[in-house]
């Protein structure tokens, strides 16, 4: 190496007299290299690190080759040898972990409407069935009376789906002013924020880490996994579905839940405020019309069985929907 041939010609020029042309052939180092300041790697390759590191940090994802061609586009005249060298030595080419980057979120009062339709709160549950499988849960209550607009039970809920629920939601009791929500990724997508401008919807996202500022729903969604998910085993991802109509406890706000039950031939969707009336027993052995909480009519038969349960049978134009209380 030339730093050790310098040293070796500098210790027999000054140990034995000799000039520093005959100590250089000596050890094979040219004077040149021999007067050349030395200088360190990082001061050498300085413009190189400058350039990979901002690329880098515009574009996480960047492997070499695509720094490269970069590099050549914008008329660095660095080799490819000398750039892997530089990219190898800051340890770029292991595998890079980046951090979800979100937006500022400025922190919100938890308002309490006065009035129904003013915000709605959203959130995901997660649980696993019997045999292993995970599900995930999309919660909308109305912040005005604590109200349990719609639970979504499914293994995989994404932004469509999500933006379909909304829509359900919108045609049965109307549109919100705002909703009120986390950030994650099904929330935060682009589809549902235009989907929510479309709307004229309002957006209140909570700061990350601070769920608390998401308390209504965040209560509710204790009541649902003590009451609920941590009571029964499910085997199903449709029991989970039916779990949710004949739960008949005020304390938990449970009453009005949008539950979907899954039939041959179609979904019937009901309320479990209605499920209630109707497990009543002046129903029983009869068919009768009533009407759900838009107001819309509907038939139903409840039978009574022999183990002290009831049957309600939904009676509508294109399916029939049964589910045991």
């Amino acid at each position: 190496m030339p730093s050790v041939k310098r040293q070796a010609a500098e210790v027999i020029a000054r140990e034995h007299h000799l000039s520093i042309q005959r100590a250089c052939r000596i050890v094979g180092l040219s004077r040149t290299a021999f007067y050349r300041v030395p200088r360190s790697s990082a001061a050498r390759d300085a413009a190189v690190i400058s350039v990979l590191n901002g690329m880098v940090a515009k574009r996480p994802r960047w492997g070499f080759w695509k720094c490269f061609d970069r590099m050549r586009i914008e008329g660095h005249p660095w080799n490819h040898k000398r750039v892997h060298r530089v990219y190898c030595a800051l340890r770029l080419n292991l595998p890079r972990r980046t951090k979800r980057r979100l937006p500022t979120r400025q922190p919100l009062p938890l308002e309490a409407p006065s009035e129904l339709n003013r915000i709605w709160s959203l959130d995901f549950m997660h649980d696993t069935l019997y045999d292993g499988r995970r599900f995930r849960t999309l919660n909308v209550l109305d912040d005005g009376n604590r109200q349990a607009l719609g639970i979504e039970v499914a293994t995989s809920i994404p932004s469509q789906r999500a933006i379909r629920v909304m829509n359900q939601l919108i045609e049965l009791h109307g549109k919100p002013d705002a909703l009120r929500l986390d950030n994650g990724t099904e929330l935060t997508s682009h589809a549902f924020v235009e989907w929510a401008k479309e709307q004229g919807i309002e957006l209140r996202f909570i700061e990350p880490g601070k769920p608390n500022q998401n308390a209504f729903i965040e209560r509710f969604n204790k009541t649902y996994r003590t009451e609920v998910l941590n009571a029964y085993v499910f085997e199903s991802i449709e029991q989970v579905q039916v779990s949710v109509a004949p739960y008949d406890v005020r304390q938990g706000n449970f009453i009005g839940a949008a539950v979907n039950t899954v039939t041959r031939s179609g979904t019937n969707q009901f309320t479990a405020s209605v499920y209630h009336r109707l497990r009543t027993q002046d129903y029983v052995g009869t068919e009768k019309v009533h009407t759900d909480d838009s107001g819309r009519p509907f038939s139903a038969v409840v039978t009574e069985r022999g183990d002290g349960t009831n049957d309600v049978a939904v009676l509508a134009p294109t399916a029939t929907a049964s589910l045991r209380s």
